[in-house]
């Protein structure tokens, strides 16, 4: 019985969060289904760019929540 390809499911495949029985499941889908196939091809192409842009807190506000965070160690009584 063929099982139902969502966004959702694929999302979780490309990022290797599903149980190796749905992980072959979607992987046969991929390749036999031009739909499914197409839709994993799209969210690759929005997905990949994204997983890039990753940026770390400027270090200026580390510092002001470092500071806030010891400051307020001092009014505990």
């Amino acid at each position: 019985m063929p099982i139902k390809i969502t966004q959702k499911k694929l999302i979780l495949f490309i990022y290797n969060e599903l149980n190796p029985i749905e992980m072959d499941n979607i992987k046969l889908a991929i390749r036999e289904n031009e739909t499914v196939n197409a839709k994993y091809k799209e969210l690759v192409g929005v997905i990949s760019p994204l997983d890039s842009l990753w940026q770390s807190p400027n270090p200026t506000s580390l510092k002001i929540i470092d500071q806030e965070a010891h400051d307020g160690f001092g009014q505990i009584v």
